[in-house]
């Protein structure tokens, strides 16, 4: 494995081994782990917004989309293995526009 020296602020260290000592393994050993956890964080984050603009794009190119309130209680129905539950019918996202949001105030 490649050597990576990271410059720490004395304030961080002394947490790091702490913490090390908390847990029973080395400085190394939690630096590693940490730099690790924010990697793959990172990944599904970018993933996560890549997954964002895929939608997007989507909805700007069939102009459909799903009435919130009706996706979600299909989705808790599934969720809970309500076998029975239909998928709602998408809408023009013109449509949808038109209809109230159920976070604005009435």
């Amino acid at each position: 494995m490649p050597l990576v020296s990271v410059k720490l602020p004395a304030s961080t260290k002394a947490k790091v081994v702490e913490l090390a000592a908390r847990r029973g393994l080395t400085a190394h050993a939690v630096m590693a782990q940490a730099i690790e956890t924010a990697v793959e964080s990172a990944d599904r984050y970018d993933q996560f917004v890549a997954d964002a603009l895929q939608a997007l794009s989507t909805v700007k190119h069939t102009g459909q989309v799903y009435d919130g309130a009706e996706f979600a209680a299909y989705i808790r129905a599934k969720a809970n293995g309500d076998a029975s539950a239909v998928k709602p019918k998408t809408l023009a996202l013109t449509d949808a526009i038109g209809q109230s949001l159920p976070c604005e105030k009435t």
